[in-house]
């Protein structure tokens, strides 16, 4: 399973350098069109990624087909169909490349993480879908994400601790994935201090790609459990709605193993939300509807914690209520 806020919001990240002297305006020009590239990716499909992919291809052969059906037409004096003509076979071609292009990219992304997904679409997120992955050209953000899934932030964390963040200023690329898998495993561990550090440099990567497509579901569970662990109860619950939203959306037959996987780590925390904010029956209500989907240890460990802590918590009020009548 390998909103934008505004472009102009990104300024903040290298603003400071120019006004140093460290990027000349020549350069903050190209980052506004990178992180232009950037935001505009937050809102397209896989589909749409493919379709701009083959859209680039086609404007690259433009000039030499330009060229070619001018020269045509002007000094060989051909008639319009033969312009027509190359001005056609321009496009078939550009798109029969970025065909290629795509099936060479596809094939391999396939060879090199082919038995990994082959483990995770059949088995979901146990012991040999984690030995794999350590054997597997995956990026430290993608397996900072998939540590985090099964509560397994201490090693989270040492993937991520191999990145520089300052990298993200002019390439932005997985910035999103990068503080979103930072803030959930700093939140898991409790540290409330680094998670907020993490989330204020993240903000913008963040906030512009919690309602992709593609990578919205997980961006917003982030962000749930960010804002959960921050005492924002409703807040918490309205992005685990949206995750759950997304990747409604994107489910595929293929992939329901690990969209279970993901769905019960949502649900979860939305009733840890409802727990929290006093609907106690709700919550129980999502953690029994949800026994039946694949779910990793760590959360089938946390929603049976669930159950007994708001299970004992009944029991005390009784006790007391109990006290009180006598």
């Amino acid at each position: 399973m390998l909103r934008v806020f505004g472009t102009a919001r990104y300024s903040f990240l290298f603003w400071g350098d120019i006004m140093s002297g460290n990027i000349d305006l020549r350069e903050s020009e190209k980052l506004s069109a990178v992180y232009k590239s950037y935001a505009k990716r937050a809102l397209m499909t896989q589909s749409q990624v493919n379709l701009e992919i083959v859209k680039t291809i086609i404007k690259i052969l433009f000039v030499p087909f330009a060229l070619w059906a001018l020269i045509e037409f002007f000094v060989f004096k051909v008639d319009a169909r033969r312009f027509m003509f190359i001005i056609f076979l321009w496009i078939v071609v550009g798109a029969a490349l970025g065909g290629v292009v795509l099936l060479f990219m596809y094939g391999s992304v396939y060879k090199s993480v082919g038995k990994l997904v082959k483990i995770e679409r059949g088995e979901g997120y146990g012991p040999r879908f984690y030995e794999e992955m350590e054997n597997t050209k995956v990026s430290p953000c993608l397996m900072g994400d998939y540590y985090n899934l099964n509560g397994y932030a201490d090693k989270a964390l040492e993937k991520l601790g191999g990145i520089d963040p300052n990298i993200f200023v002019k390439n932005p690329s997985n910035a999103h994935l990068y503080y979103s898998a930072l803030i959930t495993a700093l939140s898991l561990k409790g540290d409330r201090e680094s998670a907020e550090r993490a989330y204020n440099s993240g903000l913008y990567y963040l906030k512009t790609y919690m309602n992709s497509p593609i990578y919205g579901d997980r961006i917003s569970l982030s962000l749930a459990i960010y804002e959960y662990c921050g005492g924002n109860y409703e807040t918490a619950a309205r992005l685990t709605d949206n995750a759950l939203r997304l990747v409604m959306a994107s489910s595929k037959k293929k992939n329901r193993i690990p969209d279970e996987y993901f769905k019960s780590a949502a649900l979860y925390w939305k009733a840890m939300c409802l727990a929290s904010m006093g609907n106690k029956a709700a919550a129980r209500e999502i953690i029994y509807s949800s026994r039946e989907h694949y779910a990793t240890d760590y959360y089938r460990k946390c929603a049976a914690k669930l159950l007994d802590d708001m299970a004992n918590d009944d029991n005390r009020k009784n006790e007391v209520k109990y006290e009180t009548i006598s």
